[in-house]
């Protein structure tokens, strides 16, 4: 009996495939779906959607199946930064002469260490992103061994910076001010996909979250926020590579950079009103795709200007650091989503608890008590007026 042919089978539904990352287009295409539509379920994906109210539809469904595809896609894009620092590491590691230096050998294989114990969390992360991936219908348990994970990857290479390079120098001071240098570049290659990635995964968690909830408010609050704090960080990073090369397409890069940032702050009102599931759809699908073409230009900017400068810049770092980017944008949209979903939820339970026992909320009473103090004060402001053009 063909596949098509079984019980509980439809003829559009994909064809069962071996291995968990069986599926790619699949995944690639509910990722990036603005309305995160489920589309046809996969063959291990019909029990659930089926078992769920209002099956497709249901916001519990999509938004289980995105986190899905997210993390599928977070992971496959990890992978090629993860196999570059593997390398990179490796080689720096059997390779302990720092172009005929000298230097504190000690300092050095503590220097050595501490670089490989960050991609072995950075090895954790991904085997996290995978289990997080396989238990996918177990919301709870999923969305807690990514947040720990996700936690101890990201918030350990900042506590390792810490390490001085200088000290690698064995009290040379010319040699430590150099080693300093090279370590202050190294780090903020290694760190800057972390913190590049912070702020953006947050506002797609926003706009995700305003599509499964239209009527809520917050995500646009949190997008119209977010959006300046990232055009700052955005320069600043974007000024290294800038300075370093000089490159004219570097200006381009950082142009098209911010100016999605400031494309997401303009939109951040319209997502902060209430509204129907279909405005709200339209509007992230306008506001995601300008961003996107955006960020892909200046992305291609950067690639293309580093690769032609004259200052002989990493190219394998620059990969790096673009993957590291993506993929960390991957997994902190779900990261974000689980936290600003969980929270949402969370809210509307106290709320409905407060109103069960007639609670007044405070912030009902801020607003009449504003109300009648600007009131009182306009109204005592006019009287002494009066008092004092009285002849």
């Amino acid at each position: 009996m063909s596949e098509q042919q079984r019980p509980g089978s439809s003829p559009g539904a994909p064809r069962t495939g071996a291995g968990p990352f069986a599926h790619g287009g699949h995944h690639l295409r509910r990722a990036l779906a603005v309305d995160l539509a489920i589309g046809t379920p996969l063959p291990d994906e019909a029990a659930f959607v089926e078992a769920t109210p209002e099956g497709t539809e249901a916001p519990y469904a999509r938004l289980l199946l995105w986190r899905r595809s997210m993390l599928y896609l977070g992971f496959l894009v990890l992978l090629p930064s993860l196999l570059i620092d593997t390398v990179t590491v490796i080689v720096q590691l059997a390779d302990n002469d720092v172009g005929g230096i000298p230097v504190d050998k000690d300092s050095l294989a503590v220097q050595g260490g501490l670089r490989f114990l960050v991609v072995c969390l950075n090895v954790a992360l991904a085997f996290g992103v995978f289990a997080a991936f396989r238990r996918w219908s177990d919301w709870a348990g999923s969305r807690k061994v990514l947040r720990v994970m996700w936690l101890v990857a990201f918030v350990a290479p900042f506590a390792i910076a810490l390490f001085p390079m200088r000290s690698i120098g064995g009290g040379n001071a010319a040699v430590a001010t150099l080693l300093g240098l090279a370590g202050a570049l190294q780090h903020v290659v290694e760190l800057a996909p972390k913190v590049l990635a912070l702020i953006p995964g947050l506002l797609r968690a926003a706009v995700s979250a305003k599509v499964l909830f239209p009527r809520t408010t917050a995500p646009g609050w949190l997008v119209t926020l977010a959006s300046p704090f990232y055009l700052l960080l955005l320069f600043v990073i974007m000024m290294l590579p800038y300075q370093l090369t000089g490159s004219p397409l570097l200006v381009l890069a950082m142009l098209c950079f911010l100016l999605g940032p400031v494309w997401l702050w303009r939109a951040g009102t319209a997502l902060a009103r209430p509204s129907t599931q279909a405005e709200a759809v339209a509007l992230v699908k306008r506001t995601r795709g300008v961003s996107l073409a955006l960020n892909i230009a200046g992305a291609l900017f950067l690639f293309v200007g580093v690769a032609t400068s004259a200052v002989g810049l990493d190219v394998g770092s620059v990969l790096k650091v673009l993957f590291g980017v993506a993929a960390n944008i991957f997994i902190l949209s779900v990261v974000a989503v689980d936290a600003l979903v969980g929270g949402l939820t969370r809210a509307r339970e106290t709320a409905r608890e407060a109103a069960a026992r007639d609670e007044a909320d405070p912030m009902d009473g801020f607003l009449e008590a504003a109300s009648a103090a600007s009131a009182s004060y306009g109204a005592s402001t006019l009287t002494a007026a009066q008092e004092r053009s009285k002849p």
